[in-house]
């Protein structure tokens, strides 16, 4: 067993010790083998429990991807499935101008409100779950047909 010793303002893991090993900071008991796994990576302790930090870039694209799914779904919903409806923006049929119109502003919104939130993350290491950061996002109202 090993004492995992963090630092009790930041919660960030400072050192792994021997069981026997007096310590002043707080600590939790792990494994040595729970240890291997875990110690090359970025680690704080969390409500009690020792958290990996994810990576910055695995961070992204997984709210990245989240998004395209996103925008894929409103755009499917509204039938649009193989081209985005802002490339009818000068179509001479009423509906899809009117959708192209709605579409590029809404993006527009979108990357704008994603954007916000990544600034947001960067500054105070702050993020929002996927589900909150999908469902807080910008929704479309598409005109009236």
């Amino acid at each position: 067993m090993l004492k995992i010793v963090f630092n009790p303002r930041t919660c960030d893991v400072v050192g792994a010790y021997g069981e026997s090993v007096k310590v002043n900071w707080p600590y939790l008991v792990i494994t040595e083998a729970e240890w291997e796994n875990l110690r090359s990576k970025k680690l704080k302790v969390l409500n009690g429990e020792l958290t990996v930090i994810p990576e910055p870039e695995k961070i992204l694209a997984e709210y990245d991807k989240a998004m395209e799914e996103h925008i894929y779904s409103v755009r499917a919903a509204r039938g649009y499935t193989t081209r985005e409806p802002g490339v009818y923006i000068n179509s001479t049929v009423p509906r899809w101008k009117a959708d192209a119109e709605v579409w590029n502003t809404w993006l527009d919104t979108v990357m704008q409100y994603s954007l916000a939130i990544l600034n947001h993350a960067k500054e105070t290491g702050e993020i929002p779950s996927l589900f909150d950061y999908i469902a807080e996002c910008p929704e479309i109202v598409w005109t009236e047909e």
